[in-house]
């Protein structure tokens, strides 16, 4: 779960590194699309420029894969580290949201409260 964590962290940084991260791995996946196209193969949608955003490829990324895990996380650890990186992702999905019409238009989980304090461990991965 640790390592997990630590391999999709990015959007638990400040904004300023995040981004930087954020850029590279987009343009990764956009310049692989590219490539697919060039030689004929199916491009998978996260990675053709022609159908999706950096916004969207984020707000997904994040929504459906980082905060569950890293919510999943603050509840068994409960630590001020986990405490932050839950609010920064949080943070950094609602900039892309207000970026995004996606994010507006979308019916968006909510995320959980970072000051609430709940016995046992909640498994956000589950629930809706």
């Amino acid at each position: 779960m640790v390592l997990k964590c630590a391999d999709v962290s990015n959007p638990c940084r400040n904004w300023e590194s995040y981004i930087t991260w954020a850029n590279m791995v987009t343009e990764e996946f956009f310049n692989q699309g590219d490539q697919e196209r060039k030689e004929g193969l199916d491009v998978f949608p996260t990675m053709d420029r022609l159908l999706t955003t950096k916004q969207t490829i984020q707000t997904n990324f994040i929504q459906f894969i980082v905060l569950p895990i890293i919510e999943l996380w603050n509840n068994f650890i409960q630590s001020r580290l986990s405490d932050y990186m839950v609010k920064r992702c949080i943070r950094n999905l609602h900039v892309w949201q207000s970026r995004n019409s996606f994010g507006k238009a979308a019916a968006v989980r909510k995320p959980q409260a970072v000051t609430e304090t709940k016995p046992g461990v909640r498994n956000s991965l589950c629930e809706s």
